[in-house]
């Protein structure tokens, strides 16, 4: 009798062992099937918040078969799609702000240049004529050509605030001659050779275009002045495969990295994103510094 308990008690533990076995198969088999599943989806959202933090915000996923997975696919989408908006709202107000700021330059240049300008020049020209009757009077003489040789640099001073706020140049001149001049402009001021390439077989471009590439040129040869110690700036300007390309290389001190940048870079990225092109900034010590602006044409506008 108890050979047979323990020969019955054996085989139910056999029994009871092999449908652990068993059991314990499937899981394992249902949870490799489970991970096979789900890998795909986790490479897919790993692969989304990559494109997602290079700025890509475009990236949408699809929907899965299992809830789990539609409910990271649609949390994922409605963060792409709300980071979307707020750029396009952030390059929608960047805009704004650039145009306005260019009619206040424009508003107190005129002002500038209506008023002073002509107080200026009456001025100047009353002193000539107060110089002219008192040839007579050294002292008085002296004093008349002491106050016209400071009403003179005021008015060149003058004259380059203004050039500044607000280039007049821009609206006579095309764009290639409007650079040419304040390429010859900043030359003289700051003593630095100043090299243009300027193709002039470039496509149409709109007022508001125009404004953007000349004021990134003149912020560009600013930030030369300030960080470079250069001795020579090259500027190039054609146009060809569907695209814009302004360089500037100059051959400063260049630097180990690039940091962020100041409001000058920010104004020049902020522009190249206006005109939806790109804008890259190559370095290192003893080199100089080298910005490259590629613009599509389309953005250009006509």
């Amino acid at each position: 009798m108890h050979t047979l308990w323990h020969v019955d008690l054996l085989v139910t533990l056999l029994f009871m062992l092999a449908l652990f076995g068993i059991a314990f198969g499937l899981g394992l088999w249902a949870m490799r099937w489970a991970v096979r599943r789900g890998m795909p989806v986790l490479d897919d959202l790993l692969g989304a918040l990559q494109q997602v933090s290079r700025g890509e915000l475009q990236v949408r996923l699809p929907a899965y078969s299992t809830a789990e997975s539609r409910r990271l696919a649609s949390h994922l989408n409605q963060m792409a799609a709300s980071l979307e908006q707020v750029k396009a709202e952030n390059a929608t107000l960047t805009q704004a702000l650039l145009a306005l700021q260019e009619r206040e330059r424009r508003q107190l240049a005129q002002a500038l240049h209506d008023d002073l300008g002509q107080y200026l020049a009456g001025i100047r020209a009353q002193l000539f004529l107060l110089r002219s009757v008192t040839g007579q009077l050294p002292v008085v003489n002296h004093t008349a050509q002491a106050l016209e040789s400071n009403c003179q640099h005021l008015q060149d001073g003058f004259r380059a605030l203004v050039r500044d706020l607000y280039p007049v140049m821009l609206e006579r001149l095309e764009l290639v001659e409007a650079i040419r001049v304040l390429g010859q402009q900043w030359q003289q001021t700051h003593g630095i050779t100043c090299r243009m390439q300027l193709a002039e077989d470039l496509p149409p471009i709109s007022g508001e275009a125009k404004a953007h590439l000349y004021r990134l040129l003149q912020e560009a040869l600013t930030n030369v002045v300030r960080h470079a110690e250069a001795s020579e700036v090259r500027v190039r300007l054609r146009a060809g495969g569907r695209r814009l390309r302004l360089v500037v290389r100059d051959d400063g001190r260049g630097a180990e990295r690039l940091d962020g940048g100041g409001i000058g870079l920010r104004s020049m990225r902020e522009r190249a994103r206006c005109l939806g092109g790109e804008l890259r900034l190559l370095t290192r010590p003893g080199a100089g510094l080298v910005l490259s602006l590629s613009v599509p044409v389309e953005g250009l506008g006509s």
